[in-house]
């Protein structure tokens, strides 16, 4: 979601190289403090939170939900 918006703002930035850098890395610091959080819950948390959520019989996929966490923080912070 914030994707397109950085990446609008950075292309009108393109010629204004200190402020470019600026501007891209509060918008990774601000992308971090979402993603990283919420991904290390999944990792961490997994297999509870779709037990809690769906039931005892998907507790097993929580292992895809910790993967997911991992996924996104990887892609968060590239």
């Amino acid at each position: 979601v914030t994707g397109g918006v950085v990446f609008s703002a950075l292309s009108r930035l393109k010629h204004d190289l200190p402020r470019f850098r600026a501007v891209a890395s509060e918008a990774l610091q601000m992308n971090s403090m979402l993603i990283v959080p919420v991904g290390v819950t999944f990792m961490t948390m997994g297999v509870p939170i779709m037990g809690v959520v769906y039931g005892r019989d998907w507790r097993d996929a929580g292992v895809v939900l910790q993967f997911i966490g991992f996924w996104a923080i990887c892609l968060g912070l590239s």
